[in-house]
């Protein structure tokens, strides 16, 4: 299963994906439908890519290792979401599908500008922006935020606010890090990849983090850039919880379903879209969530 997939930049008509590769469960590397839409995204009705490198079919390269792939195609200042699938097989014929990735969220630049403008202030120079942030590391109570540093625009490395929230994340109601190395964050390197941990999040839980670089002090003379990306995250379910479900076959009735081999697998009912792949499986033991189900923004699920 895929579980970092990230934007790591994007122009006005396109965005880069990044993601570790995986295994298709019979020793290959996996292939990848990859989807996007405009959020919220939802699996059935997302578009699979195109356009760019990204294209579906998206075949791999090898069963681990980092990759990357271009979707284009896109509107110019419109955020947009991404996911995908890892499979085997032939799509619309006799693939078994892996369980779906993390969502990815970014946002393309206005038409004509360039990655690197900037907003000036204080009689400073240009700051940095951030457009790679992504996670790694997710556990049940926290996660690992990665991106690489931005200059301040006065020679120095930038300070970052980092926030997060429930879905979707609005950047006004969200969150400042209050738990983990990612609270008050400063910059040490400018060009270098960074990372810093968020914890006192809840299990099974959806969220999305951004960051704003900046120089000054906050709430006093602080000069901000445009913020980063939206990355997207679930954390673990708690060690020693019942993740279980009732079976489901491809028609939506009792029962299991069979990788080919005649092993059961277990898929969680009211999966939405199974029925449209006959012989839909997993790759592994892991159950097929659903994907249409969201947060709701009143669950208790903020930080303990």
């Amino acid at each position: 299963m895929v579980s970092d997939l990230s934007v790591a930049g994007t122009d006005a008509t396109s965005a880069n994906l990044r993601f570790t590769q995986v295994g298709d469960g019979a020793g290959q590397p996996a292939n990848y439908d990859v989807r996007f839409q405009t959020p919220t995204i939802n699996w059935g009705p997302a578009a699979s890519v195109s356009q760019g490198t990204c294209s579906v079919p998206l075949v791999a390269t090898g069963t681990a290792g980092v990759t990357t792939c271009t979707v284009e195609g896109l509107s110019a200042a419109t955020d947009y979401e991404f996911q995908l699938v890892a499979f085997r097989g032939t799509l619309n014929g006799s693939a078994t599908f892996g369980p779906l990735s993390n969502v990815a969220a970014g946002r393309t630049l206005l038409a004509g500008s360039g990655g690197g403008g900037g907003a000036t202030g204080g009689g400073g120079g240009e700051l940095g922006s951030v457009n790679d942030l992504s996670v790694t590391d997710v556990g049940p109570t926290g996660l690992t935020l990665r991106f690489t540093e931005v200059e301040d625009g006065a020679g120095r490395p930038a300070r970052y606010d980092v926030r997060f929230d429930l879905p979707p994340l609005a950047w006004g109601a969200a969150l400042p890090i209050v738990e983990g190395t990612c609270k008050m964050l400063e910059g040490s390197q400018v060009g270098v990849v960074k990372s810093c941990t968020v914890l006192g999040l809840s299990p099974s839980t959806d969220y999305e983090f951004q960051l704003v670089p900046y120089r000054g002090t906050l709430n006093v003379d602080a000069v901000f850039r445009p913020r980063s990306n939206v990355v997207a995250a679930r954390t673990l379910a708690q060690a020693g919880s019942s993740g279980g479900g009732t079976g489901a076959n491809d028609g939506g009735a009792g029962g299991t379903s069979t990788d080919g081999g005649g092993g059961p697998v277990e898929m969680e009912a009211g999966c939405a879209g199974c029925s449209s792949s006959p012989g839909l499986a997993l790759l592994g033991l892991a159950a097929v969530r659903s994907w249409s189900a969201r947060p709701r923004r009143t669950r208790h699920a903020r930080p303990k």
